[in-house]
């Protein structure tokens, strides 16, 4: 198989035979062979988690996923101990590796199979190894065990209250209110989120986690008495975008403006017009908003004001000067706009976008989206050389495991 980007041919793993180690289990499966499907799929995760950047190549991941599907499926049908053992072994095996690696799909997929095909001695046993796994993982997945070690004891109200108490001398208190949440205990949870989580990325966190859709309205208040205490450009912009969701246009004009006041460069210019024109207000509020903008003589200010108003060249010869000041969306619409007005500058904005997504997060989609228009960038400027030079300083700097 051959990488979509660069061409370059990727290592077949022969010797693991991984593909045909799948397949065999879905055909195992199909005859509801559940031992032999058990086991071809077990030795499957087995060795696809040994393969380096296993979770960032499309085939294996997804292959992966069809294992983990087929192993609860082994369980629905199987009742033998040492079997389910194994499918339970293996689909923790994934879990963990998921966790560390920070793919996201796993992760959030494997922990439903477990809390719905394990019996309770089967949980007490899968808790037990998830105990003896957390003093060999790192942050990410330690936190991952923490989650499910606390799904798991769901259904034992006095295990879970001291487990809670375990989770939060851990250090988990994210966890903990998380947990709270989802057992409707409401208040105890913004208790524990406004006295523990101090740091506004750990809150920030905690408001977008699945057990605070269902209390949007009581998280929104907490995070709103966050900023009243301390103005945060992220929490404000979740703020504004809830706002905006339950029909508050007020409110999150209120947020988006002062927020184009204390941190521009985010592209809340246009966010401010989109609302004050709903609201009618726009044709009055537009030029003294543009005079204040102009006044804060602040780049990133005039260049949310040079793309709100339809000038993205000027705004471009603000962005490239420093594009790091400046939110991935803001500089990713300047690239787009440059890669047909200045293929250089064009090249110096991909560039950043693209190491600036490798060096925070797990590489994704949209990195890879990144490096197919810095290669068309490149070869379209005649310089093959160049793209070639640069593949080698990302493969020094990041590693290509995510492109093969």
């Amino acid at each position: 198989m051959r990488n979509a980007v660069t061409g370059a041919a990727r290592p077949a793993h022969t010797e693991e035979n991984l593909g045909a180690l799948c397949l065999e289990g879905q055909r195992l499966l199909a005859r509801m062979d559940a031992h032999g499907a058990c086991r071809a799929f077990g030795q499957f995760v087995a060795a696809a988690i040994r393969s380096p950047g296993w979770a960032e190549r499309p085939d294996l991941h997804e292959a992966m996923h069809r294992a983990v599907t087929g192993l609860g499926d082994c369980l629905a049908l199987t009742r033998d101990a040492e079997d389910r053992a194994g499918a339970f072994q293996a689909l923790l095996d994934a879990y963990r590796a998921d966790a560390r690696s920070g793919a996201n799909g796993l992760a959030r997929e494997i922990p439903f199979l477990l809390l719905q095909r394990a019996l309770p001695m089967e949980r007490a046993m899968l808790a037990g190894w998830v105990r003896q796994a957390l003093a060999s993982e790192g942050p990410g997945a330690a936190e991952a065990c923490w989650r499910l070690l606390l799904d798991l004891a769901s259904t034992e109200p006095g295990a879970l209250e001291t487990l809670l108490a375990e989770c939060r001398a851990a250090g988990h208190a994210n966890l903990v209110a998380e947990k709270l949440l989802d057992m409707d205990r409401v208040g105890e949870a913004l208790s524990t989120a406004r006295r523990e989580l101090k740091d506004p990325s750990a809150l920030l966190r905690f408001a977008n986690s699945p057990a605070a859709r269902s209390q949007v309205r009581a998280v929104m208040a907490l995070v709103a008495e966050r900023l009243a205490k301390a103005f945060d450009p992220a929490l404000a912009d979740w703020l504004a975008e809830r706002y905006a969701e339950r029909g508050d246009l007020a409110r999150a004009l209120e947020l988006r403006l002062r927020l184009l006041k204390a941190a521009p460069g985010r592209g809340d210019y246009e966010r401010a017009k989109a609302l004050a024109q709903r609201l009618g207000t726009w044709e009055k509020l537009q030029p003294e908003l543009a005079r204040a903008l102009e006044r804060s003589r602040r780049e990133e200010a005039l260049a949310e004001l040079a793309l709100g108003e339809g000038d993205p060249s000027r705004a471009l010869a603000y962005v490239a000067k420093a594009p790091g000041r400046y939110s991935a969306q803001m500089v990713a619409r300047l690239a787009a706009y440059a890669a047909e007005a200045d293929p250089r500058q064009a090249t110096l904005l991909y560039r950043h976008l693209l190491e600036r997504s490798l060096a925070t997060a797990s590489p994704d989609a949209e990195a890879e989206g990144y490096l197919r228009q810095l290669r068309e960038l490149y070869l379209g400027q005649g310089d093959p050389e160049g793209w070639e030079a640069y593949l080698e300083e990302l493969h020094e700097r990041f590693g290509l495991a995510i492109w093969g």
